[in-house]
């Protein structure tokens, strides 16, 4: 039985006692952390020193608190409005500080981008996990607590049923093994908060936990709202990057997306596929991609609207997934019953209509037993197939005051039951599954708002279920048909690996997640194919680097998974080739200013011919080319900076518009930005800035490090016309 507190350090109490002095937690991706029962039992360890508590965990919210000084100034003024009421982990807080006793030790498996890049003991305690396999090697670590953040609806009869809302991933997987060995005598612990900002989501684990969750903190007092990600804005490059994306598609599909601005990007172009395709295609002819790409885009994609529309099978619930739903993209609705799949897949079932002879289909399939079982009936009631108000024995079936058998091999009996048993329509299929979700507060809100039936056609599940084949093969290759899965990477060779999360050094950039067994299953799914997006040069000016090499010192994608690649000069299909063509696909996609250097590598290590050249129609591969090609279409809108929407007001957007707009001119003209900082400003630009100075804190700036700060901001807001 759930033992549920009003009280935090009770509740605290009662893990101590249940576990003893060794605690080691697991909680969640993103949101699946208990901020105030552990913020307690981590205040509770800084005064007891014979407390050994770790904390093993993945993607930490953390309200950002920027490099340079403007940068700082701007994120405290965020967080006045945006963070204001989210109960921050005081255990990321003494890491940041380092300030973390002895006594507590923090592990972490995915970290946002470049969080812990410059933090050695952060580095050092790193756990590079498959995240799939991530409840076993848990387990293995000797994990003894598994805490998670929950949703509760109270029923008509009394009976609490949890969620898991965002906290399906993982932590259902470790409480319930945790829950066996306990049974067995081990000391182990299921601990739970429940907030109402927790989305009430369905999935295989939102029932009644009684039986799994022993100690429960749930009061008023301790509600709070998720921690909320401004959405980002969208650069050219990971629109144009996305657009390429969006040819890959084939109507009727599955799609999974990875995390990032390049998500947005990529949907951003699926939905002006669909919404405004004649502009589309006005795009693909007018840059030429079809001529220089089409082979691929015709054999794997297309550039027409969706009429099937897609499935999304995704470790990540990506907010703009809603969108997609709203707008009718993302409604393919698969069902959890591979004779069913089967018949849908083969259009036996068309928009959910059950013909008449259901039963003999799914008995042809050998998908139900010739004599039904209970199992059947249950499946055939769940999915609608049979009628509600049936009732199943063991010889019999019963509607109302009829009664049928339940042996099928009666060809009259059966005719009987389709025509008097059998309902009109399906019942009970989804078009979303995913294990977890990092989004807006307005992302959030969505959810909590959206209707039952909007509700159910999404499915958080563990990612045992949505990153493999394994322990459902049969029935999940049914359902991923078509797979497209979409995936960034930091850096491509021209062999085709990929280094997608960690440098050469060894240092950790964020985490492998889920990557790996997307790209693993694209190979093993009929007709699936992994697309890793990467824009092909990092830094500007001088200091710009391709992101295509030779060769690294780190793979996260070994070439002999290679598949597709995207930049944002077009696409490279590297499945099936030879090592002299992968090379040569790689450097048609590639940034000019890097291709011979590249091409000159290759021939020095004897994998390409010495006679070849780059055909001339790739060699155009510049900045100014993209700039050229797309900024008509920019200007029309199809490409905006935020193409969902944004978190800041109007002020908070000016000057963030302000400091993006003044660091790239910086780094592109550094004499102005040199004669800025030497100058004096002017009262009256002073004056005419004097709002957004005040708002950062910079009316009167006082030290050497101030005035530059307020001179810098004032050269942004000139930039950008709001002085």
């Amino acid at each position: 039985m759930t033992k549920y507190f009003d009280d935090v350090e009770e509740a605290v109490d009662a893990l101590i006692k249940k576990v003893g002095n060794r605690i080691s937690i697991v909680m969640d991706v993103g949101n699946g952390k208990l901020n105030h029962y552990i913020n307690a039992l981590i205040n509770r360890g800084k005064k007891d020193p014979n407390l050994d508590i770790s904390i093993i965990s993945a993607l930490p919210p953390e309200v950002p608190s920027g490099k340079s000084d403007l940068e700082k100034r701007f994120y405290k003024l965020l967080a006045k409005r945006i963070w204001k009421d989210y109960p921050t982990h005081e255990y990321f807080k003494l890491v940041r500080n380092k300030t973390l006793p002895s006594n507590i030790h923090i592990y972490e498996m995915y970290v946002k981008s470049g969080a812990i890049l410059n933090e050695p003991k952060m580095q050092q305690n790193y756990c590079n996990f498959h995240y799939t396999l991530i409840a076993r090697d848990l387990l293995v670590r000797g994990v003894n607590v598994a805490a998670g953040l929950f949703a509760k609806r109270i029923m008509d009869d009394g009976e609490i049923i949890i969620s898991g809302g965002s906290n399906t991933g993982l932590v259902f997987d470790v409480a319930n093994t945790l829950r066996k060995l306990g049974k067995e005598g081990e000391k182990t612990a299921v601990i739970g908060e429940i907030t109402s900002g927790m989305p009430f989501m369905y999935g295989d684990e939102t029932k009644n936990q009684e039986d799994l969750i022993e100690f429960m903190l749930d009061a008023p007092k301790y509600d709070f709202n998720l921690f909320s990600v401004p959405k980002p804005s969208v650069s050219m490059i990971n629109h144009i990057i996305g657009f390429y994306s969006s040819t890959l598609l084939k109507d009727g599909g599955t799609i999974q997306i990875g995390i990032g601005a390049m998500a947005d990007g990529i949907v951003n172009s699926i939905i002006m596929r669909h919404d405004r395709n004649e502009e589309y295609k006005e795009i693909l002819n007018k840059i030429g991609i079809m001529d220089n790409f089409g082979e691929v885009i015709s054999k794997w994609g297309g550039t027409g609207t969706f009429k099937e529309g897609f499935h999304a099978n995704s470790e990540m619930l990506v907010e703009p997934f809603l969108t997609m739903l709203k707008k009718k993209i993302l409604k393919r609705k698969i069902y959890d019953h591979w004779g069913i799949q089967s018949l849908v897949n083969d259009k036996k079932i068309k928009d959910e209509i059950l013909p008449n002879n259901i039963l003999e289909l799914l008995l042809g399939l050998g998908a139900i037993q010739k004599v039904l079982t209970q199992e059947d009936f249950d499946n055939l009631q769940y999915y609608g197939i049979f009628k509600e108000g049936l009732a199943y024995t063991e010889y019999d079936l019963l509607n109302n005051d009829k009664k049928y058998s339940t042996d099928l091999r009666d060809k009259s009996n059966l005719d009987l039951i389709q025509k008097e048993c059998v309902g009109k329509e399906l019942k009970n299929g989804y078009i979303v599954g995913a294990s977890f979700f990092l989004g807006s507060s307005e992302f959030y809100n969505n959810l909590i708002a959206m209707d039952e039936e909007e509700r159910k056609l999404i499915r958080m599940n563990s990612v045992l279920k949505i990153n493999q084949l394994y322990g459902g093969e049969k029935l999940r290759r049914l359902q991923r048909i078509e797979s497209r899965f979409f995936n960034s990477g930091m850096y491509v060779t021209l062999l085709g690996a990929v280094a997608s999360y960690q440098l050469e050094d060894g240092r950790v950039v964020s985490g492998i997640g889920g990557q790996f067994n997307f790209v693993n299953m694209a190979q093993e799914l009929h007709n699936g194919r992994s697309i890793i997006c990467c824009s092909s040069t990092r830094g500007s000016g001088k200091k710009t680097k391709s992101n295509i090499k030779f060769s690294y010192g780190h793979t996260s994608i070994p070439r002999y998974l290679k598949d597709i690649v995207v930049t944002e000069y077009g696409i490279a299909d590297l499945r099936g080739t030879s090592d002299e063509d992968c090379i040569k696909e790689m450097l048609n996609i590639t940034d000019s200013r890097f291709q011979e250097s590249l091409l000159k590598e290759a021939k020095k290590a004897k994998k390409i011919n010495n006679d070849y050249k780059i055909p001339e129609k790739f060699k155009n591969n510049t900045p100014k080319g993209l700039v050229d090609k797309f900024s008509s279409f920019s200007e029309r809108g199809l490409f905006k900076t935020f193409p969902f929407g944004h978190d800041f007001n109007e002020d908070e957007l000016s000057i963030a518009v302000a400091l993006k707009t003044v660091k790239n001119h910086a780094e592109a003209h550094k004499l102005d930005i040199i004669k800025t900082l030497i100058k004096s400003p002017n009262s009256r630009t002073i004056e005419k800035a004097h709002h957004y100075l005040e708002l950062l804190e910079l009316e009167n700036p006082e030290t050497s490090h101030d005035k530059i700060s307020q001179k810098l901001l004032l050269k942004g807001l000139k930039l950008t016309g709001k002085i």
